[in-house]
């Protein structure tokens, strides 16, 4: 007579080799898998003026790879101090329930038609104010300077779907400096130039400059590292063309907490509206059909041609000689009157997709005899 609990082994191990022979797998079936939204991706923590910024990348689809179907929101919970790694004890994992389902915790939640409002090129910025943290006042510091906050992030769809949590993610808060009252940009002969007023208040710090597309972020990086005190900078890299953001930010590059100020932002579009320098060095000289002319090659990189004008009488206006810019820095007048005193002035032409023209040059005369 078999034992009841040898019947029930019996019985399992039945089922078991059904299973294996039905589907062509050996083992044990396993149970569905639980759909759910993905976890957050790219999960990044850092300090903006009195501002914890938490950077994310937005959440799309859900574990079975599908789009979400119920409304979604992104949920970020301030973990206690004393909490650096929830659900860990005595290096073995504990169950828990997910952190914003505790009791006592704070947490911030976004739904999703709101988050445009925090996206920064392909990413979303979430700024939380240092003193909505409700941290404790702890002897030793100094307000929030110091204290080290932890944050985990959850993505959740309708009432019942909720992402495993991303993080923990951490911090040590800092006395952040002072930022620039305002930056600007514009076009530059040779680039972009940006200006920023120094902050009011505070010693002076490094200058954090950032550079993005119109479309992109700014990184985690900035662009330049500029001295302490600097409140200008030439962006000699910019494209003809092309538009750029900037943001200026005060702080420590190397501070591995990137403490930073709050941002000034800006932006231009490199546009070439300056002309080139009027050429030098115009003389004539009379051959015996045609007056020749010569001048010296601008110092512009850009110059795609000359213009050569003439003035047929001491009264008479200047007309255009060459219908285009032409490359070369001399020209032969053949269409000249013997007796006739012809003065001669050139221009430079550069090859911005709308031409900017020089001033004249000095003119030049002479006479076919």
């Amino acid at each position: 007579m078999i034992a009841p609990r040898s019947k029930a082994l019996l019985a399992l191990a039945v089922l078991a080799l059904a299973a294996s022979s039905s589907c062509g797998k050996k083992g044990i079936p396993r149970p569905p898998q639980w759909i759910r939204p993905k976890p957050v991706q790219g999960l990044r923590l850092l300090q903006r003026g009195d501002d914890v910024v938490v950077s994310l990348a937005p959440p799309k689809e859900r574990t079975d790879g599908e789009p979400f179907e119920q409304p979604v929101q992104i949920r970020v919970t301030l973990l206690p101090e004393t909490t650096a790694h929830p659900g860990r004890r005595e290096g073995k994992h504990v169950k828990q329930r997910p952190p914003s389902q505790r009791s006592g915790t704070t947490s911030w939640v976004v739904p999703r038609d709101e988050w445009p409002g925090y996206a920064a090129g392909d990413r979303l910025e979430i700024p939380i104010h240092v003193a909505s943290l409700g941290l404790e006042p702890r002897a030793g510091t100094e307000g929030s300077t110091g204290r080290r906050v932890a944050f985990v992030v959850e993505v959740q769809e309708g009432k019942r779907w909720r992402s495993a949590p991303a993080g923990p993610i951490a911090l040590t808060l800092c006395a952040a400096p002072a930022p620039p009252s305002r930056a600007e940009a514009r076009p530059a002969p040779t680039g972009v130039l940006v200006w920023w007023t120094a902050a009011e208040r505070g010693a002076p710090s490094p200058v954090q400059l950032y550079r993005a597309a119109p479309a992109a972020e700014f990184g985690e990086k900035p662009y330049r590292t500029l001295p302490a005190g600097s409140s200008t900078f030439l962006d000699e890299a910019a494209e003809v063309g092309s538009e750029y953001r900037y943001e200026i930010r005060f702080g420590r590059a190397d501070d591995p907490n990137r403490c930073e100020s709050a941002s000034a932002p800006a932006s231009a579009t490199r546009i070439d509206v300056f002309p080139p320098a009027r050429p030098a060095g115009l003389a004539a000289a009379a051959e015996e059909k045609l007056i020749r002319l010569f001048w010296t090659p601008g110092p512009e990189l850009d110059i795609a041609g000359y213009l050569v004008y003439r003035s047929d009488g001491p009264r008479e206006p200047f007309h255009l000689l060459t219908a285009t810019p032409i490359p070369a820095t001399t020209y032969a007048d053949t269409d000249v009157r013997r007796g006739t005193r012809y003065t001669y002035v050139v221009s430079a032409v550069d090859g911005a997709s709308i031409p900017n023209e020089s001033g004249w040059s000095e003119p030049a005369e002479e006479i076919l005899p």
